[in-house]
């Protein structure tokens, strides 16, 4: 294949993917009624594809230069994070300097994180993706230094807060009220075109193709191509920037532990749009391609009801396709020149068909008639979760009701995007587990708009907004069991050490205040020690260890979670200190066996079962025009040794 053909290639394969895209929406459009609706691809679709679209713009300069970047997550959260402290450090001097000063700072801060990662790829030398997995840690670690161990961070001036959410609420009319552009779409197309310029009429945009296609001729050429390759990661740290201020606007808070797993969106988009991995070609018009692209299947998929799992399936699909016909595309260019591309058309075209069917197939699954439909947006991520989504799956399908399950991976900023969703879906109700206290006050507040009933479950929502009730196990008083098991247990004296979940979200909070409440009453218990344990047992394990050899008195472990108790008796056991007691909470069939058998001291026992299936049957209690209480608590009974042979865990 010669150089001419290889580049028609480039062509045909962007070209699929915009079929690809015209053809999914074409399919949209008559199978869901509200897809073309103005609410569902501009409101929610194009709205929430503007940050990813963003920070795009950045990745696709350094993917044609033949680079690569995974800390684009971790710096869009450190550069959220200094936007809000600044914001709230500057706040006294005025609305204009607060949020002057503070997007300032955020673009600084965006553009030295990414000279950082350039000077060691450029300069040092080394290889993108060991620098980038690198430094996606290490920015990580900072912004959880800079939040105090990953706690929300807001903004203390409410006046403030809510002229800088202009960001994210302005609306720019086309054709009436009716038909508004969110000022999100508006900065992407700002970025989208001032990259467009930067990359198709400068001398850095040709070098950027050159290097990617060359590097080492570009260089004899006379052109510094370190400096080159530093500054188009200075430009996508810039892009991380701008899409902070974007998630900050919609969430009105900061985060550490946000945005993770975006990077994989962003690469993802990239590739699919049509830029190789190896670089010297592709554009932003193929990356806004792939951007949409991937934006159309999520959205499709939410519009029938369909897993998160199913998501990842055709998604994976369409960019494992894309990057092989890449790969023998350029395995053909490779072993001769000259040929027809009539071959890789018939591919390309497969390409098409298969991606389309495979979307069918997977919606086909989703029942067509209307019946009442149910949002269910939770987290997955613990067995704890997927016996909730049992229960709820279960209550709806024995009560005639269609139900939407999502997967918001304890991220707020993804749950208020799948809220939008839903809203544009036009469900009849959402049962909400917030992500986190605060953030999720908007999103509520998004479903309060709509005129949607909310369910809240298992955890607390903030002020400032409606809800039809709460149900779930209240985290407080099950916290407050566990903590008077734990008290009674080391015969109220002692150190003790906490293994403490995700910071700020509303079982974190409740748990921990539980267990100073309870202290109150013992004095001579002392907490030496506060570790998050980030959902992972290993940790746990590692952490406990450190802990023996430095408190040598340790008599107790209150843990947020069953799992963890267990992981960090197993290690106190194996270092023969049995004499040290822990509680957990949760219920699950590992732990009640525990209990039984003396692993662990005591348990709180939690129903997530019972909490699915109430939100559901309250949401629909609700539509049905019942009157509600305003809450609905699930019991959460203690367990220990003497009762444990009653209970036979929940997960």
């Amino acid at each position: 294949m010669s150089d001419s053909s290889f580049q028609r290639f480039r062509k045909l394969q962007q070209a699929s993917i915009l079929l690809l895209l015209v053809v999914l929406c074409l399919f949209a459009s008559f199978q869901s009624p509200t897809f073309f609706r103005w609410s569902n691809l501009v409101d929610n679709l194009l709205t929430n594809a503007s940050a990813i679209g963003v920070i795009a713009v950045g990745m696709t300069f350094v993917m044609i230069a033949g680079g690569f970047d995974l800390s684009v997550a971790s710096i869009t959260a450190v550069c959220s994070v200094v936007l809000v402290l600044v914001m709230d450090a500057l706040s006294a001097h005025g609305a204009a300097v607060a949020i002057t000063g503070a997007l300032s700072a955020t673009a600084l801060t965006g553009m030295l994180l990414g000279a950082i990662n350039g000077a060691l790829i450029a300069y040092v030398g080394v290889n993108p993706f060991v620098v980038t997995l690198s430094t996606m840690l290490v920015f990580r670690g900072l912004a959880l230094i800079l939040t105090g161990g990953g706690q929300a961070m807001q903004v203390g001036d409410l006046a403030l807060r809510a002229r800088f959410n202009w960001i994210y609420d302005a609306r720019v009319p086309l054709f009436g009220p009716d038909y508004q552009v969110s000022m999100p779409i508006v900065i992407f197309i700002v970025v989208f075109a001032a990259g467009v310029y930067l990359l198709k009429f400068t001398r850095f945009g040709h070098y950027t193709y050159a290097i990617g296609g060359n590097e080492e001729a570009t260089r004899l050429s006379g052109v510094n191509t370190a400096l080159l390759k530093a500054a188009s990661y200075v430009l996508v740290g810039l892009t991380c920037a701008v899409a902070a201020a974007i998630f900050v606007a919609m969430t009105q808070t900061a985060q550490a532990e946000s945005h993770q797993g975006k990077e994989l969106d962003v690469i993802a988009s990239v590739i699919v749009g049509g830029t190789p991995l190896g670089g010297g070609s592709g554009g932003l018009s193929a990356t806004l391609t792939g951007v949409l692209l991937l934006r159309v299947i999520d959205n499709l998929l939410t519009q029938f009801s369909v897993g998160a799992e199913y998501r990842q399936v055709v998604t994976g699909l369409i960019i494992l396709i894309v990057v092989a016909v890449d790969v023998l595309a350029k395995r053909r260019s490779a072993r001769r020149r000259g040929g027809k591309a009539g071959k890789i058309v018939k591919v390309l075209a497969a390409l098409v068909v298969i991606a389309v069917c495979a979307v069918v197939a997977v919606v086909h699954l989703g029942p067509k008639e209307r019946t009442y439909q149910i949002a269910f947006l939770m987290t997955l991520d613990h067995p704890y979760w997927q016996n909730m989504r049992l229960g709820a799956q279960d209550e709806a399908k024995k009560l005639g009701a269609e139900i939407t399950i999502l997967n918001a991976k304890e991220d707020p900023v993804l749950q208020i995007q799948q809220i939008q969703e839903v809203i544009a879906k036009r469900v009849d109700a959402v049962c909400l587990v917030p992500m986190k206290t605060e953030p999720l006050v908007r999103g509520v507040q998004l479903l309060n708009r709509a005129g949607l009933p909310v369910i809240i479950v298992n955890r607390e929502i903030g002020e400032g907004c409606d809800y039809v009730c709460y149900t779930g196990t209240d985290s407080y008083l099950g916290a407050v069991v566990s903590a008077q098991i734990l008290a009674k247990a080391i015969g109220g004296k002692g150190e003790i050490v906490e293994f403490h979940q995700h910071l700020g979200t509303g079982p974190e909070i409740a748990r921990s205040k539980a267990l100073r409440d309870v202290l109150k009453d013992y004095p001579g218990i002392t907490i030496v020690e506060r570790i998050p344990h980030k959902g992972e047992r290993d940790v746990v394990k590692t952490e406990m260890q450190t802990l023996l050899d430095k408190y040598p008195n340790l008599a107790g472990i209150y843990a947020h979670g069953d799992d963890f108790a267990i992981a960090a008796s197993q290690v106190c056991s194996k270092a023969g200190r049995n004499d040290i007691k822990s509680v957990g909470m949760g219920g699950s069939e590992e732990a009640v066996n525990a209990v039984r058998e003396g692993v662990i001291t005591g348990t709180s026992y939690q129903q997530p079962e019972e909490e699915g299936r109430s939100a559901v049957r309250l949401a629909i209690q609700y539509l049905k025009g019942e009157k509600l209480e305003k809450s609905y608590p699930v019991l959460c009974p203690p367990i220990t040794k003497e009762n444990a042979s009653q209970y036979k865990g929940q997960f």
